[in-house]
């Protein structure tokens, strides 16, 4: 793992006050103090987490940025990480992103951590088109 030079949290938030919006981002705090932040700053109701990722890569920054990038018809015009789509399509892209970073480190399943093991299995049943529950 010597290429490795960052880490964090890549992570989807919902907002009651937004729908119809995702929030993305990355931090470098635990999710758990990153959320505590950014609720304390909220006028109104709470974000939520819908799925957040941990991972090593390059630049923490760059990644975001080009998350950002590769969703930018998606942008909303008046807030830099808001964007508008559901959350599942949001956590397709992220994940498929995700992976592509993994794939640069050969890296391939051991740097990938989601804080919703459900939702893992979601996304790569929707990847693979397979509507059954995954084998315990």
């Amino acid at each position: 793992m010597s290429n490795k030079k960052d880490s964090g949290w890549v992570y989807l938030l919902t907002h009651k006050g937004r729908r119809g919006m995702v929030r993305i981002g990355t931090t470098r705090q635990t999710m758990e103090a990153h959320m505590a932040g950014m609720n304390a700053a909220s006028l109104s109701s709470p974000y939520e987490c819908f799925a957040a990722w941990y991972i090593h890569c390059f630049s923490l920054g760059h990644f975001e940025q080009f998350l950002w990038l590769m969703l930018a018809g998606r942008r909303n015009a008046f807030s830099d990480n808001f964007f508008l789509m559901n959350e599942r399509d949001a956590a397709i892209a992220i994940h498929l992103h995700v992976l592509k970073e993994a794939e640069l480190f050969g890296l391939y399943g051991k740097i990938i951590r989601m804080a919703d093991d459900e939702l893992i299995l979601n996304i790569m049943r929707l990847l693979t088109g397979n509507p059954r529950k995954a084998d315990p």
